[in-house]
């Protein structure tokens, strides 16, 4: 199971609180405020060199949120007080940040419309981040996931170059160790042990890095429809394959994964773009080019079996991943239309609480960490 981190284009950084438990909403006058979605601030990201601002991915851990502001480079923010995050400091990356994955005293950067594309910064001094180290991987590396077992390796996704293992024991000198050509489009990737999980066109790809030095690919199994995004809970893969519906994997074999269960799209002309598994449930963004997005919640305690217990309409169509579920409340990104929230406590009955909107913001991404989500 990775740790979500969404990173397409964005204006701002927005961050908003809601209450972790929730309570009876009184019928009769709406002052109970703890029950909903409280925007808080919204934040522009450092500036480049022409004056352009742009937020593109977001990694918050403890009081420091890490942001990756494209061709400013590397912000961080210290969001101790959420209504008041400060610029701590800003690392210049040599291409156009996306987004970073923070180990330690290090971050480790995919950095877009490189060369070099990946950088290793420096934050034990976040009001200094230094870039230490870069390594070559490709064009447009857009995605980052630390293998558990190894924190020595990490696995960077390019959408046009594949996948690249990278060593970082030494930070000043990151080396690009392996790579796993792609052919057709890696969508994503997920890091479960010492197995590296890849959707990549209509497939799914397994791969053993024991040895980061020799990836060995354990099986290529064929998905019914192209892939979106890949969440690996326990023995189970569930992918959303777009217009195919949600795909169940048992993995448990990783060198003969099997599918166990299929549920088709129920509504016509809907895509599955995310999925993202809490509790025995899937929670699923889906975009549609007629009729209704949203959020579709599908049980698959019995993975055999996934049935649709619930869906949410919402009044966008955003066909980029972008959907965070904690603490009974799911956060769906919907481009121009704004964020909607969802208590979704009550699977049998779940109902957006809030939504926010708000000009030139165009919200594409969500991150959560205790009681506050930060939006891109």
């Amino acid at each position: 199971m990775k740790i979500r981190a969404f990173f397409y284009a964005f204006a701002t950084i927005a961050i908003l609180a809601t209450c972790l438990a929730p309570t009876a909403i009184q019928a009769q006058h709406c002052y109970d405020y703890t029950h909903y979605l409280r925007w808080r601030t919204h934040v522009m990201p450092p500036a480049d060199e022409y004056g352009n601002r742009n937020a593109r991915g977001v990694t918050v851990v403890g009081n420091l949120a890490y942001v990756g502001a494209n061709a400013a480079g590397l912000a961080i923010y210290d969001v101790t007080d959420p209504v008041n995050p400060v610029l701590l400091g800003v690392a210049d990356t040599p291409g156009a940040c996306q987004n970073a994955v923070v180990v330690g005293n290090y971050a480790y950067v995919a950095d877009w419309y490189g060369p070099p594309g990946f950088c290793v910064v420096d934050v034990a001094d976040p009001s200094a981040p230094t870039v230490v180290g870069t390594a070559g991987v490709g064009s447009s590396p857009v995605y980052i996931e630390v293998a558990v077992v190894k924190p020595d390796t990490v696995c960077v996704l390019d959408y046009n170059y594949g996948v690249r293992l990278i060593n970082v024991s030494d930070p000043t000198n990151p080396d690009v160790c392996a790579g796993i050509e792609n052919y057709g489009y890696p969508r994503d990737l997920d890091v479960e042990g010492i197995y590296l999980y890849v959707t990549n066109g209509d497939d799914l790809r397994i791969f053993d890095v024991t040895v980061a030095l020799h990836p060995d690919q354990l099986s290529d199994h064929p998905l019914p429809g192209p892939t979106g995004s890949i969440d690996v809970v326990g023995d189970y893969a569930y992918i959303a394959c777009r217009y195919a519906g949600l795909q169940i994997v048992d993995v448990s074999d990783p060198e003969n994964p099997q599918d166990v269960g299929h549920l088709g799209i129920p509504d016509l002309f809907t895509e599955f773009i995310d999925v993202h598994v809490v509790g025995g449930l899937a929670y699923l963004k889906a975009s549609v080019n007629n009729g209704e997005p949203g959020l579709r919640i599908v049980n698959v305690s019995d993975p055999s079996a996934p049935f649709l217990v619930n869906k949410l309409g919402a009044v966008a169509q955003n066909y980029s991943p972008g959907l965070f579920v904690a603490n009974n409340y799911a956060y769906i990104t919907e481009g121009s239309d704004g964020i909607f929230v969802a208590d979704v406590s009550n699977t049998a009955s779940p109902a957006f609480i809030s939504s926010y909107v708000e000009q030139d913001f165009v919200p594409d991404a969500v991150a959560a960490a205790g009681d506050y989500a930060y939006v891109l």
